[in-house]
């Protein structure tokens, strides 16, 4: 199977995007209930 070098340059691009895109989505996901937990607790 021939890739070529723009699917061997795409690959590590791809993986990176979708690393930083989990990493950027959990961070905000713990950012985020971190808010409404600490506003809940400050609430009570």
């Amino acid at each position: 199977v021939f890739v070529g070098w723009s699917g061997l340059l795409l690959f590590p691009t791809a993986y990176l995007a979708l690393g930083g895109w989990l990493t950027g989505t959990t961070f905000a996901t713990s950012w985020y209930t971190h808010g409404i937990a600490s506003s809940y607790l400050e609430g009570c």
